[in-house]
């Protein structure tokens, strides 16, 4: 991991989402970004102020974590979604680090928010943090799916680098209904797969039966005290179930612990 995209609105949300940006860069020794996209004026003094008060947060981040930490400032004129995915492509980000409100939100707060916007359009992984996440290490990972259409290889390149850089150990979550059989054979072969991919590093299986996927991901955050949950958007609707059901709404293990979101690159085993 060389380089943290931090989308930052100076909203404290923002800012807490960029310290919990610098704790990683200073672990895996990335470069961060601050990056400040404003509309509606091409005056060359609004863009001299986006830049200052970027540059006020850049030396904070200085100050508190050592200038070993590589910080740079950008600000641009435009559309939010349309400058941060060029900025990506032409820049080569590894990863983007944002925030995101917590729980109790209902669907018509989420459809259109500037985060899950990100993980739709933007070519990258994101980690999305919580108003109330601070860093506390990422000793623990859990990866939840469901074990459909599982051919993906190059998807998990993100989460094997967590899991390598923070000395993590992986547990592969899949939240099932409690009519399900706990084990069936089908998912002992996806195991398998996993396996294979995560040779090296210290992971293993897990099911949780529940109705509710969200207090299915809940309950297995508190039982086996999980710091970073991964989940991969698109192919499967665990994250369409999370962001679209309007039943369920309680975002409680993402206020508690950063949410992953791996970029869709499919490759077959």
């Amino acid at each position: 991991m060389k380089t943290i995209l931090l989308p930052c609105d100076f909203s404290s949300l923002a800012l807490n989402a960029i310290e919990y940006g610098a704790e990683i860069a200073r672990h895996t020794h990335a470069k961060l970004i601050l990056f400040h996209v404003y509309t509606g004026s091409v005056d060359d003094g609004v863009k001299k102020q986006c830049l200052e008060n970027l540059k006020k947060i850049e030396a904070d981040l200085t100050t508190r974590h050592g200038e070993g930490l590589e910080v740079q400032s950008r600000c641009k004129n435009g559309v939010f979604l349309n400058e941060i995915n060029n900025f990506c492509e032409n820049q080569q980000v590894d990863l983007i680090v944002m925030g995101m409100k917590g729980s109790g939100y209902l669907r018509e707060k989420f459809m259109g928010n500037t985060t899950t916007s990100v993980i739709d359009k933007v070519n990258c992984s994101v980690m999305i943090i919580g108003e109330d996440v601070k860093y506390r290490g990422i000793t623990k990972i859990a990866f939840a799916c469901d074990y459909e259409d599982q051919s993906y290889k190059t998807i998990l390149t993100d989460l094997i680098d967590f899991a390598h850089l923070f000395h993590s150990p992986v547990y592969i979550l899949n939240v099932v209904p409690e009519t399900e059989a706990p084990v069936l054979l089908s998912k002992q072969v996806e195991n398998y797969k996993f396996d294979r991919i995560l040779e090296g590093i210290e992971h293993s299986f897990h099911q949780v039966q529940n109705e509710d996927l969200i207090d299915g991901i809940n309950e297995f955050v508190e039982d086996h005290a999980i710091d970073l949950v991964v989940m991969i958007p698109k192919m499967h609707s665990m994250i369409e179930n999370i962001f679209n059901d309007s039943n369920t709404k309680r975002m409680a293990f993402h206020a508690k612990v950063p949410l992953l979101s791996l970029h869709e690159t499919r490759e077959d085993f």
